[in-house]
């Protein structure tokens, strides 16, 4: 399914609330993935961490070019 997000929070250190289209909110913690990998170790600098916004009318997530992620990714139902 195609979900849409159109606001999201920063609850810290990690962890953002998602507000989808369809009225669902999700909080997420990213710490795992921050942990994990190398492809999101730049967010782990707090700073560059909160620099997110939402590109493609809020279905994807992004902290620039290099680190996106389908909104859909959040979403098991």
């Amino acid at each position: 399914m195609l979900y849409r997000v159109q606001r999201v929070d920063y609850i810290p250190p990690y962890s953002l609330r998602l507000h989808y289209t369809d009225g669902v909110q999700l909080r997420v913690n990213l710490m795992s993935w921050l942990r994990e990998g190398l492809v999101f170790a730049p967010l782990r600098n707090p700073e560059r961490f909160q620099n997110y916004h939402l590109e493609r009318s809020g279905q994807v997530l992004s902290w620039g070019e290099d680190l996106e992620v389908d909104v859909d990714t959040f979403r098991c139902d």
